[in-house]
């Protein structure tokens, strides 16, 4: 099974924002589910953060398909690696805009973490990974919302 975490510049007008998070996760959910592939889209006014678990032959179609999307620009991956587990069993969205916690911590992890300057930043994206996954975004209810398929 691979493991792929990517990251991209959101290409959405503010007036979208909202619009755009719906149809991408009606969209992932039924195509993820359908290919065996789960994983989590962590999503900012100004960025998004994707880790996708699956069949790797999978995983490709769905990164062709975000690539050609005019939803996301300047797609880099930072991490693709085989694993034998899944982190994420459920497909899962954690939106953060306009809080503290957004701005002070996710918004300069995701962009550092893009830049591939550093290698703390994409710690750092881990383990935000990590507390959502454990259902510590549940502490930030302003900030995150989980959407889940089975």
């Amino acid at each position: 099974m691979l493991s792929l975490l990517y990251i991209s510049r959101v290409a959405v007008a503010p007036a979208l924002w909202e619009t755009a998070l719906i149809d991408i996760q009606t969209v992932s959910t039924a195509r993820n589910g359908g290919l065996d592939i789960t994983g989590l889209l962590v999503a900012t006014p100004e960025w998004f953060a994707q880790l996708l678990e699956g069949p790797a032959e999978n995983i490709d179609l769905v990164m062709i398909s975000i690539l050609a999307d005019p939803r996301h620009r300047d797609v880099r991956i930072v991490r693709r690696e085989a694993k034998t587990a899944r982190r994420c069993p459920l497909w899962r969205l954690a939106k953060f805009e306009h809080g503290m916690f957004e701005s002070t911590y996710v918004r300069p992890a995701l962009a550092c973490a893009h830049d591939g300057t550093e290698s703390e930043p994409l710690r750092q994206l881990d383990r935000l990974i990590e507390h959502i996954l454990m259902g510590g975004h549940e502490q930030q209810p302003k900030s995150a919302v989980t959407g889940r398929h089975g």
